[in-house]
């Protein structure tokens, strides 16, 4: 027996499996992955996104003046400037709204539309009070502080694949809290005359 002869044709066929591999998982296996990356990383910043979207809207709204401060002198340049401030985070958060994944929305079509549909009453009742020149701004602050209603579901509902927050936290509160979440979003909608009954 040639054992040259073997070596070589082991060495050949080593190689050619070697290069097969090399080829499909370069030029088929790997653009895959990488496309699905980028993918779940870009559904995990829109996720993100419209969380600190309803964060930044809550706590600038939250900024407005009571109607007993409008006394100070520079207090109404204040109010007007934080109802400015106000109107344009909500108009980043109905855009942040927008750009959810796909999936994540088909999933959660039905708070997803509620969120929708408060967050468009919210960008209404602020946009009427800044054109109004209304600085007495009871209804705003009520429209602003039930919005903390609907940023939570987000949080509670992201998935495995949507979310970094640790697994045990994801777990509990997609399990346990999410009827709640969805409950106070539905009693935020009742009680500015939102829900529709059925």
């Amino acid at each position: 027996m040639d054992w040259s002869s073997v070596a070589v044709s082991d060495f050949v066929a080593s190689a050619a499996v070697a290069l097969a591999t090399t080829l499909v998982v370069e030029y088929l296996a790997k653009p895959w992955m990488d496309a699905r990356k980028a993918r779940m990383l870009r559904d995990r910043a829109q996720l993100d996104e419209i969380v600190f979207a309803f964060q930044k809207a809550v706590m600038i709204g939250s900024a407005l003046l009571p109607e007993t401060k409008l006394d100070h002198p520079a207090a109404r340049a204040v109010q007007a400037t934080m109802l400015l401030r106000t109107d344009e985070a909500m108009i980043e958060l109905q855009n942040a709204l927008s750009r959810l994944p796909h999936h994540f929305v088909a999933k959660h079509s039905e708070h997803i539309g509620k969120s929708a549909r408060y967050i468009g009453f919210v960008v209404g009742v602020v946009s009427s009070s800044r054109e109004a020149g209304d600085l007495n701004l009871a209804e705003v602050s009520d429209a602003i502080i039930d919005l903390s209603e609907f940023d939570a579901y987000f949080v509670a509902n992201a998935t495995l694949r949507d979310s970094q927050e640790r697994w045990l936290r994801r777990w509990f509160s997609r399990h346990f809290m999410k009827d709640d979440y969805s409950r106070a979003a539905s009693n935020a909608l009742a009680k500015h005359g939102l829900l529709d009954e059925h």
